[in-house]
């Protein structure tokens, strides 16, 4: 979700087992993997990023035409929630993967979702459809420092980068160059950058 809700694609894989087959484990994950996406497709599938200021990390948001997505990766604690970053009242508020319509107000704090269910209808991420009779009123968070970011490679196996690193500045990865140097002449302590 994390991907995507940044601007992002995901591409899920398997290793097969020589014979050909898929481990039992990897097939079930990806099965649950399908039953998430086949209940939620209008959240995932041609969406772009929230950017959209909210107070909380387990909350991500995308965007899409006059609808905005609202992925709860941890369930509130009450069935309260109110994300600061939208400022318009949508027309409907539903919790998507039990199809529950949710009580949206419009306050200076933001938008305020009310009769969460006690219990995540979903085991995994929930998400809220928002949907608004206009392009709705948003608060996004601000970009980046235009400054570089350094990323030091690994001299002892592959460097992982974060979703955060695959879009710098708010651009996606075609729009940027990765930089690579060494530091004092010695190939294991190359680094990299953001340009």
């Amino acid at each position: 979700v994390k991907v995507f809700a940044k601007g992002g694609n995901y591409l899920l894989n398997v290793g097969p087992k020589p014979d050909g087959t898929i481990p039992e484990r990897q097939a079930e994950r990806m099965l649950e993997v399908g039953k998430w996406l086949k209940r939620h497709k209008d959240a995932v599938y041609g969406v772009e990023a929230g950017n959209i200021r909210v107070d909380c990390e387990s909350i991500l948001t995308a965007r899409k035409e006059n609808k905005v997505f609202v992925y709860l990766s941890e369930w509130p604690k009450s069935d309260v929630l109110t994300i600061s970053g939208i400022k318009s009242k949508p027309v409907k508020a539903t919790l998507m993967a039990s199809k529950t319509e949710l009580t949206a107000t419009a306050s200076s704090e933001g938008l305020i979702l009310s009769d969460l269910p006690m219990s995540p209808p979903d085991k995994s991420v929930n998400v809220v459809d928002l949907a608004f009779d206009a392009k709705p009123r948003l608060v996004t968070e601000k970009h980046r420092d235009k400054k570089a970011r350094k990323i030091t490679l690994s001299s002892d196996g592959p460097t992982i980068l974060s979703v955060d690193d695959a879009a710098p500045r708010g651009l996606k990865t075609k729009g940027a160059r990765l930089k690579v140097g060494e530091r004092s002449g010695n190939p294991s302590h190359a680094t990299c950058g953001w340009s």
